[in-house]
Order: C-alpha cells, then structure tokens, then sequence
C-alpha cells in the first residue's frame, strides 16, 4: 500500500463526494485508518455524522420493519427519534382519533397480546380493567386494584 498524503479538505472531500471512506482508501489503494486520520486531520465529519452514511433506522444493516416484541409479550413500534410504542395503543389511538387518556388501558379481547386487529382490542378504564380484583394465575391469590 502507498501513503497518500491529503493536502487540503476541498481535495479530500472532493475524492470523497458520495463514498464513504472505505470505500475511497480502497479506490487509492491505502488503510481506511490512512483516510479516517485525513478526515480527522482536516476536520471533515466522520461516519454519523458524514453525508450518505446512516446506520440508524431504515438503513440501518439489521433493520427488520420497526417492530420487535416486547419483554412483556407486547408488538413495539418504532415512532422515530429512538422513541418506541406499544402497537395496540396506536391502533386503539386511530380507532378513537385521539390519543389515550390518563387512566385507560386498551384489553386484549382473546388474550393474545400480539393480535391487535381492530375487532380484538376494547378500551377500558384502568380500575375496571381487571373488575376490581386480580387473581394470580400461579398461586391463585386474589388482590385488590384501586
């Protein structure tokens, strides 16, 4: 490998228009590291920030559609921003035309938390949600919701 040494920033970022610099080191034959050390040199903006290259949401290598179940059961969608919302809140929000107020909670009507077509879900007032009281389904104690 040659050393290639830049001399300004309007020459490196002219070779760099539209290619990220690996892609550049591997056009003049030198260690990306070679053309990263430039940029640095020259105060030219690195991967996050350099135009045309994007590992966040849709282009991001792994991205599968914005949606990824939750630890609870749960389908979260990705709202952008690094901000994530429950599938069935967004459902029952459009339904309604409004977003949901403080104090309801939206219920499942089979129980199957990923099934949220508009038929299957029911807006329901927190208290009421569980009729007062909740038995635990592995020790079947009973406790009281307020």
């Amino acid at each position: 490998m040659r050393k290639a040494r830049f001399q300004s920033r309007e020459e490196l970022e002219q070779l760099l228009q539209g290619k990220t610099p690996q892609q550049l080191a591997g056009e003049l034959g030198v260690c990306w590291l070679t053309v990263y050390r430039a940029m640095h040199r020259l105060n030219i903006p690195t991967k996050k920030h350099y135009s045309g290259y994007s590992s966040r949401g849709e282009k991001h290598w792994n991205w599968k559609g914005g949606r990824r179940l939750s630890y609870q059961g749960y389908i979260l969608v990705y709202t952008g921003l690094d901000a994530c919302e429950l599938e069935h809140h967004l459902v029952m929000e459009k339904i309604l035309g409004r977003e949901l107020k403080l104090g309801e909670s939206v219920h499942h009507i089979n129980g199957v938390k990923t099934d949220n077509r508009e038929e299957n879900l029911m807006l329901v007032a927190k208290a009421s949600h569980y009729g007062g009281e909740v038995t635990c389904p592995f020790c079947e104690r009973v406790f009281i919701t307020t």
